[in-house]
């Protein structure tokens, strides 16, 4: 059995931080053969968060991210975390379901180079992260399945 996405995901996210953080916006798609694409998008977060909502209906699983810089308060460890969405497709619940959203944060810093496993307990993160995603979250997503 292959790592729960969200794992291939914080691997991922570890190997692409850089001096400039995590950039360009870096997605992972579950197809439902088990296919994997990865989406690597340059431009501004709105463009990336209308790219993941654009793909959503064509997937079984999604991990979604953006770079952050953070503030006190917030919950974080570091001055940056990858704030991301995991989405997985559950068969008796829209696309859009809020259970089918969980958010997770990657604190980490690049020098002295320090990633931290994901922290799936940010309260202030999972409200917040919810509310970018929303910005351009379209009113219907539907799904069409070739037989």
């Amino acid at each position: 059995m292959s790592s729960p996405l969200y794992e291939m995901y914080e691997g991922m996210i570890s190997t692409a931080i850089d001096e400039e953080g995590v950039y360009p916006h870096q997605s992972l798609f579950r197809e439902k053969c088990g296919k994997i694409d990865v989406v690597v998008i340059v431009g501004p977060p709105r463009d990336a968060i209308n790219q993941f909502w654009n793909r959503l209906g064509s997937y079984e699983e999604v991990c979604f991210g953006l770079d952050m810089t953070t503030r006190p308060g917030q919950g974080t460890k570091y001055a940056d975390a990858l704030v991301f969405v995991h989405w997985q497709r559950e068969a008796d619940k829209k696309l859009m379901d809020p259970s089918c959203f969980k958010v997770g944060v990657i604190n980490y810093q690049h020098e002295p180079r320090k990633v931290d496993p994901i922290d799936w307990d940010n309260e202030f993160w999972q409200e917040e992260f919810l509310k970018i995603l929303a910005t351009a979250r379209p009113e219907f997503l539907v799904r069409v399945e070739s037989s």
